[in-house]
């Protein structure tokens, strides 16, 4: 895993709703856009599974994920990728249920999905565009 800069964290707060990829195991991707998500640590995002249908099932068969964080502001934009695990109990899951909760009651809070951020690349048009950051 790698740490986060401030600035990268920043973005990904600012950016929400957030475009999160996925891909079957047969090699189909998917887009979800994000709207529950945040920072835990340096190295981890939580997502909270509200309505994942495809994206759940591409999740339990490639535990593998891309996000982009886009801030039309500050004029940056960062994909970020990593491995993830479902969680559906315990206290990370009780913890999520309740900040889904605190924003709308309503919302089913199936699972927490915890992105383990293992690359961090500049998506921001120029010279620099596709590099590696961390």
């Amino acid at each position: 895993m790698v740490k986060m800069t401030a600035e990268i964290k920043e973005t990904i707060e600012n950016g929400i709703p957030i475009p999160v990829a996925t891909v079957s195991a047969d090699g189909v991707p998917n887009v979800a856009l994000v709207g529950l998500l945040k920072i835990l640590d340096d190295e981890t995002i939580l997502i909270s599974d509200n309505y994942f249908k495809k994206t759940e099932a591409n999740i339990k068969a490639n535990p593998q994920i891309a996000l982009m964080a886009y801030d039309s502001n500050a004029k940056k934009a960062y994909q970020v990728k990593g491995s993830v695990e479902r969680v559906t109990s315990g206290s990370i899951y009780d913890d999520m249920v309740e900040w889904v909760h605190s924003k709308n009651a309503n919302l089913p809070a199936k699972a927490a999905v915890i992105m383990h951020v293992d690359e961090v690349f500049n998506s921001i048009s120029g010279k620099h565009a596709g590099e590696k950051i961390l």
